[in-house]
């Protein structure tokens, strides 16, 4: 009987009911530290990690999520990727990923691209993996947000495999979304059971699994199966043996999703090695397309527990075509519990996450200080089981706390979790760890005493010889005991603080103090600063005179020789919160007699009050010449000035 399983095309494991472990961190773009601005859209710059998971390559990419002004949305999730960054040509974006793999197994990473009619066709990447690679290409049709799904297998030659994906073609959009990477070779996954049936389980007889493995669907095998047809001994341990019951949950996932029941007792079953089960697994559902009308069937076959216990194996074969009759093979008909061909491997499950491992362990940053918490997360190396899976963490520093476990719940493959710390007088270093098993991973930590979280101002701008209040915060409440913050000017000549710090108090975040400003001519700006432990913080104070004079320039032009011009005038300003005192106002300079002048303004001007300075300009020959308006008083160290100029013509 000659078994035909046909080709098919490739989707994601979650259609057809089966999954496989995904060797991919947050291949769908959902996590990382994603700060948009208001177009939804984050430019990532290469090197940049804020993708959890992934490293830019390349050039710009932009991390894009809903609300986005392109009218464009992710197929899986809220967010995606574009690999132009808007550009109309290369070079081109694109990201990478180390993931962990099996030297000689063969592995499949898929991924969607997305295009645009609107942003123009077609999209292309270059995706590479373990010394494969290739470009794959969007259709030269369709809307305006497709996505379509490519696949590029490989087999591993190193434990660590690199994985990038890079534009190759795009008019301003070329979409990434969706990338994920599955071991073809492991054991397949279905309804929360790992299923098994190798090669190395044919040719065995009932009898000869029953001799290890308990026929209630429940308990486990113990031992090795010894196969007599070639003295080899097959180990099952921990596996337990299908009933009928079982392996219907696995022809419906396979074959035909929803199809009736198996005929009891009988059942058909076939290799799970076979490299077209193993394709099918991470299929489409019906993915059976049959091209011989009359022949194309869909088969499973197998030992089950239960065929010993009517005493003979029957294999039946199933096509479920509509308009078909199922039929019996009779040439294969009733193989006695001792007996043996090609089709008798036995099906095996154990719940998924037998062989669960810790893959790794981060923490979100390697120094905080005291006080501070730092989140770190566990990432396991295929989803958790039923039942979940609990981590044990611990740490080797006195002054943190992580929780003492953490739980993943059944199918999450990650749980992030928050070391909590306290206040440390001197630097502590030590180690956070997690354990899973008999695997043991751990990340360093350090914690310093706290420093500066901001130094802030009131008011930031201030006019000269008026004061600041300065409120230095430290990034927690003091502890253990008082901390000292030192104050410092960056221009001490403009602004500074009173004293050379100030202390907050065990149990307070911060405490103020005073700066004092001096005379300014212009306005000047001094950087007032703060500095706890090494962390240094500071706020910029703008001081302005306190009184001005505008504008600072009159030009009179041409006036004739022996005539008079026209007035022109200066406004002078008091800005400050007190009255100025106005000491002189004086047209200065050799020629300042070709300049006279008039004013009405008082010895003392008033907060927030203004007078008049008035110039005229009375050239005695034929020249240019200028003088200045010099106007001395308490707002300022050096007094103001306005220049006046004008040229004398025949």
């Amino acid at each position: 009987m000659t078994r035909q399983l046909l080709a098919i095309g490739l989707a994601t494991a979650s259609l057809c009911g089966a999954a496989r472990a995904d060797l991919i961190v947050n291949g769908s773009f959902e996590e990382g530290a994603f700060a948009p601005p208001a177009n939804a859209t984050m430019s990532l710059a290469p090197g940049a990690t804020a993708l959890q998971g992934w490293e830019v390559i390349g050039d710009l990419i932009s991390w894009i999520t809903v609300g986005n002004p392109y009218g464009l949305a992710a197929p899986d999730g809220d967010r995606f990727l574009d690999l132009t960054e808007h550009s109309d040509g290369p070079p081109f974006g694109g990201v990478r990923q180390t993931i962990v793999t099996v030297p000689g197994r063969e592995y499949v990473l898929t991924l969607r691209l997305g295009s645009s009619s609107h942003w123009g066709r077609p999209s292309a990447v270059t995706v590479s993996a373990g010394g494969t690679a290739e470009t794959f290409i969007s259709p030269l049709i369709g809307t305006d947000n497709d996505w379509n799904l490519h696949e590029l297998r490989f087999t591993a030659s190193e434990a660590l495999t690199m994985i990038s994906i890079v534009g190759a073609d795009g008019h301003a959009y070329i979409g990434l979304d969706d990338v994920s990477v599955v071991d073809l070779s492991g054991d397949v996954v279905i309804g929360g059971r790992e299923w098994r049936q190798l090669a190395d389980t044919t040719y065995v007889t009932w009898n000869e699994v029953a001799a290890v493995c308990p026929t209630d669907g429940v308990t486990p095998c113990s031992g090795s199966i010894l196969r007599s047809r070639d003295g080899e001994l097959i180990d099952v341990t921990g596996w337990t043996w299908a009933r009928n019951a079982d392996i219907q949950a696995l022809w419906e996932a396979i074959v035909q999703p929803g199809t009736a029941n198996f005929p009891d007792p009988f059942s058909y079953y076939s290799k799970i090695d076979d490299a077209d089960i193993q394709q099918a697994l991470s299929a489409e559902p019906g993915w059976f397309q049959p091209t011989y009308t009359d022949s194309a069937y869909r088969g499973l076959f197998g030992l089950s527990a239960e065929l010993g216990e009517t005493g003979a194996y029957r294999p039946w074969v199933r096509d479920a075509i509509a308009g078909h009759t199922d039929w019996v093979n009779l040439g294969q008909c009733c193989l006695s519990p001792t007996g043996r061909q090609s089709y008798t491997g036995a099906w095996l499950f154990r719940p998924y996450g037998a062989d669960l491992q810790l893959r790794s362990l981060t923490l979100k940053s390697a120094e905080v200080a005291g006080c501070k918490s730092v989140s770190g997360t566990v990432r396991l190396s295929a989803p958790a089981p039923a039942g979940g899976v609990v981590v044990t963490l611990a740490d080797t520093l006195a002054a943190a706390t992580p929780p003492a476990t953490v739980k993943l719940l059944e199918g999450a493959t990650s749980k992030t979790f928050t070391v909590k710390t306290v206040a440390v007088g001197a630097r502590q270093a030590g180690t956070v760890s997690a354990t899973l098993g008999s695997t043991t991973l751990s990340q360093p930590l350090a914690l310093r005493p706290m420093g500066m979280l901001s130094v802030s101002l009131s008011p930031t701008t201030v006019v000269g010889t008026q004061r600041a209040t300065g409120t230095a915060k430290l990034e927690c409440k003091a502890g253990p005991g008082p901390i000292t913050v030192s104050l410092a000017s960056s221009q001490p000549a403009v602004a500074q603080p009173v004293a050379a710090s100030v202390v907050v108090p065990q149990g307070l975040q911060s405490a103020t103090f005073d700066v004092t400003t001096s005379k300014v001519l212009a306005k000047a700006t001094a950087a007032i600063s703060g500095t706890a432990n090494g962390i240094t913080k500071s706020k910029t104070l703008t001081v302005t005179p306190a009184a001005s004079v505008s504008p600072t320039v009159l030009d009179f032009g041409s006036v004739s020789v022996g005539g008079t011009s026209e007035p022109l005038a200066a406004t002078l300003t008091n800005k400050g919160a007190i009255a100025v005192s106005i000491d002189s106002i004086a047209v200065t300079g050799t020629y300042a007699s070709w300049f006279p002048m008039t004013e009405n303004c008082p010895n003392s001007l008033a907060s927030g009050a203004s007078c008049t300075i008035t110039v005229r300009f009375a050239p005695v020959a034929a020249a240019t010449r200028s003088a200045k308006v010099t106007i001395t008083s308490s707002a300022t160290a050096t007094p103001l000035a306005v220049t006046v100029r004008g040229t004398g013509v025949l």
